[in-house]
């Protein structure tokens, strides 16, 4: 994944590397962040077929831009997986 914000003359560019954001750790803080059962085993099942699909779509596609911001100002920022 890759924050890139640009503003004020400044640049800040943040690598996160995807395996962080895919992997089981990620998904077990996740559920444990959720008070429902119900909705926490639920997540615990979608969350590892969401990180699939994503996977599929950047080997046929590139990356895939989840958020881009472009203020009046001409500050920018972007979210990339």
């Amino acid at each position: 994944m890759k924050i890139k914000v640009y503003a004020d003359n400044k640049k800040i560019r943040l690598w996160i590397p995807n395996f962080l954001i895919t992997s089981r750790l990620t998904t077990y803080f996740i559920s444990k962040s959720i008070d429902d059962v119900q909705s926490r085993n639920k997540i615990k099942e979608s969350l590892p077929k969401c990180y699939k699909i994503i996977k599929e779509y950047r080997r046929e596609n590139g990356p895939l831009k989840l958020v881009e911001v472009k203020t009046s100002s001409g500050e920018i920022v972007e979210i990339t997986i």
